[in-house]
């Protein structure tokens, strides 16, 4: 199926922008409800290469939220 330029839907970069932001807020967020700190949080919230679900898994299996985030970084 050939795509038309009338058929592309343009996101504008603000959009997108405003996006990555609510991503890497909700991210930081679940971090710290798991028990990262804040500080914690943000610098594994700002790593895609983190597997969100691995880190909390970490903390819900018994290791030490400094530990965890040492191991995962």
């Amino acid at each position: 199926m050939d795509m038309e330029e009338s058929d592309v839907i343009e996101v504008p970069l603000a959009s997108r922008e405003g996006e990555e932001e609510r991503v890497l807020a909700w991210r930081e967020a679940e971090l710290e409800r798991a028990g990262f700190s804040g500080r914690d949080a943000f610098e594994l919230a700002i790593r895609p290469d983190i597997d969100l679900h691995s880190a909390i898994d970490l903390i819900r299996r018994g290791c030490p939220p400094a530990t965890a985030c040492r191991i995962l970084i």
